[in-house]
């Protein structure tokens, strides 16, 4: 359901609880008091104080870089075009810091059967509470937060296969460095770049639509 608003949201929004004696109606008008509400509603159903871990991700069409809202965005798909998705060895480490690209993560994908953490994205400041450089070429399957990571790196393995762009929408629960944690909504461009006949690097540049707390 929320990857259904997310993807096509309407102009309003009716919720109804079934299953019990009293079933409310509920309207929301705007899409994030109702995100926000099917959100608490989902936590009342799991045990203790657990929130699900996993994102949200929808797919959204690369027409939408058009908006003038997603000029960063813009910026970064033609610096990749003008690349013509080349990198080498001496200019990854360049896409990983470049502020065209968002300081967005960085992956290499040897064989693009597997991810391997090549940057961090810059907003990191450590990873749990060790050191980031800890974690670098390690496999995203072998991270502590695995049950987050692994679904949004999907789209690395989409794009890497088919050497083609995406545009994703995600809604995830994050922690921030103090621990307390809060709903982020951010879009990411998700770039492939060819490094050899099977030797790939994949990028995300992010850009943030909603941060709200638990």
């Amino acid at each position: 359901m929320i990857e259904i608003l997310l993807s096509r949201p309407p102009p309003c929004i009716v919720l109804e609880r079934i299953g019990s004696l009293f079933a409310p109606l509920e309207v929301l008008q705007n899409l994030n008091d109702a995100l926000a509400r099917l959100r608490a509603l989902q936590a009342e159903t799991l045990a203790g104080d657990e929130l699900p871990a996993a994102p949200t991700i929808v797919t959204l069409s690369l027409d939408r870089l058009r908006d003038s809202k997603r000029a960063s965005l813009q910026r970064a798909f033609a610096a990749w075009r003008q690349a013509r998705a080349h990198i080498t060895t001496r200019n990854v480490t360049e896409i990983a810091t470049s502020p065209v690209f968002g300081g967005g993560a960085l992956a290499w994908m040897p064989g693009r059967d597997r991810c391997l953490i090549e940057a961090w994205p810059q907003t990191y400041e450590k990873y749990g509470d060790s050191p980031l450089d800890n974690f670098l070429g390690c496999d995203v399957r072998d991270l502590p937060d695995a049950a987050y990571i692994v679904p949004t790196t999907r789209g690395y393995f989409a794009a890497a296969s088919s050497q083609e762009p995406r545009l994703e929408l995600i809604e995830a629960l994050m922690t921030s460095n103090d621990g307390t944690r809060f709903w982020c909504r951010y879009e990411r461009l998700v770039l492939p770049w060819r490094a050899g006949a099977s030797d790939d690097f994949v990028c995300s540049v992010p850009l943030v639509r909603l941060v709200r707390r638990c």
